[in-house]
């Protein structure tokens, strides 16, 4: 597994602000947890090759990355589309937690176990899940055991935007919000370590009915970072990329960072500049995404937008498996049904204003000038 230690160097810049005792703690915890992790990871991974040399040979033929910024339906989107087991591979947390076949035999190991004697693994599980992620409760729900991101994998590279979650300084640590920009050999060096890991995941995934080979399916909300060095791994994926307005979407994105600050450095404020340089980072996000999709050719990239899942759910999933050169089955259409009636899909609790974060439209049309025509969205630039 790749890590780039010369982010090291970056964050000892931290923060603007003096550092707190809060926030000196629990960057002192996940340093504890994160170091020997790591180290952990590192020695199982090359057991991997030793136990499991075959996962080198797994084909990965064209993936789907469900892209945007965050906040945008992606997660309710990814766990529609991951009912469909027959069809896709898709991670779960504590996959991209433990990146190695060896622990995710041993997990499976004990999943068997529990299922043979009744003893309570998964309340443990269900214990961690409460009492870590409950920040994130109606912002973005999160669990050991559920469907999720690939966003772990680039945290144990150091080269994820979700350093500024301990480290609120973007404007002085521009490099993680595009890793891209650091040259062909740190991107060669992620793109195998990215691909190897995927590789992990298939192996260790039955086939589909008859032996199919089934497709991987992956979300990634903090994808523009990092954009050409997954294309690199996967030159030919497949990208379904969510539009929302910006005018929800970045402040929506920022509350998931500030939700953590609230926890280490309650001092920050929602229009402080911490929170300034995060929605700046989304907004380049989101410039790149729709600068990539107008380029793509239209059998690489799909683009739905988010007001019309809320709409037409359905109808969006048809469209996605459409684009995909698939149908969906009477027992995915079924199982899809019957999720849309038990939840109130892609709506939220949560509603969002550009100023509650310092942003006004007019910050949006400097920032998004250049593809904003291109969207169903206000601001539009005047002739």
């Amino acid at each position: 597994m790749y890590v780039h230690l010369r982010t090291l160097a970056w964050l000892r810049r931290g923060s603007r602000r003096p550092l707190t005792w809060r926030r000196a703690a629990m960057i002192g915890f996940i340093a504890l947890l994160f170091v020997p992790l790591v180290a952990l990871l590192q020695l199982c991974r090359a057991l991997d090759h030793l136990l499991f040399p075959g996962f080198r040979r797994t084909p990965i033929d064209r993936p789907v990355f469900i892209v945007a910024t965050p906040r945008s339906g992606t997660t309710l989107l990814h766990h529609l589309l991951a009912l469909d087991e027959e069809t896709f591979v898709h991670l779960r947390l504590y996959q991209t937690v433990f990146p190695t076949l060896l622990l995710q035999r041993a997990i499976d190991l004990f999943a068997a176990v529990e299922r043979a004697t009744g003893l309570p693994f998964s309340a443990v599980v269900r214990a961690i899940n409460a009492r870590i992620f409950t920040n994130w409760e109606g912002i973005h729900d999160v669990g050991l055991d559920a469907e999720e991101e690939d966003e772990a994998l680039w945290v144990f590279s150091l080269v994820s935007p979700a350093t500024y979650f301990l480290f609120p300084n973007a404007d002085g640590i521009p490099e993680l919000r595009n890793i891209d920009s650091q040259g062909a050999r740190v991107r060669t060096a992620l793109a195998r370590s990215y691909r190897a890991t995927m590789q992990r995941l298939m192996h260790a995934a039955a086939p589909g009915p008859g032996g199919a080979a089934r497709t991987l399916l992956v979300k990634t909300v903090l994808i523009p970072n990092r954009l050409d060095t997954v294309r690199e791994a996967f030159p030919d994926a497949r990208f379904v990329r969510v539009v929302r307005d910006p005018r929800q979407a970045i402040p929506s994105a920022t509350s998931l960072f500030y939700a953590t600050w609230n926890g280490h450095s309650p001092e920050i404020a929602r229009n402080d500049p911490e929170t300034r340089g995060v929605t700046a980072m989304f907004l380049e996000h989101y410039r790149r995404l729709c600068r990539f999709a107008d380029g793509a050719p239209p059998e690489q990239c799909l683009t739905v937008y988010f007001e019309d899942m809320v709409r037409e759910p359905l109808r969006e999933i048809e469209r996605i498996y459409a684009f995909l050169g698939r149908e969906i089955t009477a027992a995915q259409r079924e199982r899809l049904v019957d999720k849309l009636g038990r939840i109130d899909a892609f709506k939220s609790d949560h509603a969002y204003d550009l100023a509650e974060f310092g942003l006004s439209e007019e910050d949006l049309l400097a920032a998004l000038g250049d593809v904003l025509p291109g969207l169903p969205y206000g601001p539009q630039p005047t002739a």
